[in-house]
């Protein structure tokens, strides 16, 4: 597969790439590790009145306001309890001219992993029943999927208009 198949943070210059897997609802997920400041365990929310149902609030980092989003309700993942296992992950998403930051939820956080480029695929197409603009690519390994989120399909609408975390946190 040609690296222009797939979104550039996929690939490094050795060819390989370093992912941070995850689970939400059942299912394995992967950042690119460039993305992620840190892995934390989970700490109170403060809610934003009239915000959307996915910006669950902010939340204090050693004195920074950054804001939490829950990936199931952006990904319309069936809600769960809490668990002991349960972090956020802080995320850096440099966009044009600054970098965002953002915490989101994970159910479990396993590892950090090399994903050579032969063992990914594109997201399949299903045509208009569903868009694979979170999901940048699909890896197999050990028998089991892994979904690379594509971080600006997640968090952006396009390049240029961003959701509804935009003016919360700039770095």
């Amino acid at each position: 597969m040609s690296q222009t198949s797939l979104s550039p943070f996929l690939a490094s210059s050795s060819g390989d790439s370093q992912f941070i897997t995850f689970d939400l609802g059942g299912g394995t997920y992967a950042l690119g590790i460039s993305y992620v400041r840190e892995v934390l365990d989970l700490s109170p929310v403060t809610r934003l009145p009239s915000s959307p149902p996915y910006l669950l609030g902010m939340i204090d980092i050693r004195g920074e306001a950054i804001p939490l989003i829950d990936l199931r309700k952006k990904f319309s993942i069936p809600h769960a309890d809490r668990t002991s296992e349960w972090r956020i992950m802080v995320l850096e998403i440099p966009t044009e001219n600054e970098v965002k930051t953002v915490g989101t939820l994970a159910d479990r956080v396993h590892e950090v992993i090399e994903l050579p480029e032969s063992e990914l695929s594109p997201p399949p197409d299903l045509g208009s029943t569903w868009k694979s603009i979170f999901v940048d690519a699909v890896a197999h390994r050990n028998n089991q999927l892994i979904m690379l989120l594509q971080v600006n399909g997640i968090f952006f609408e396009d390049q240029h208009r961003s959701l509804p975390i935009d003016g919360l946190q700039d770095r």
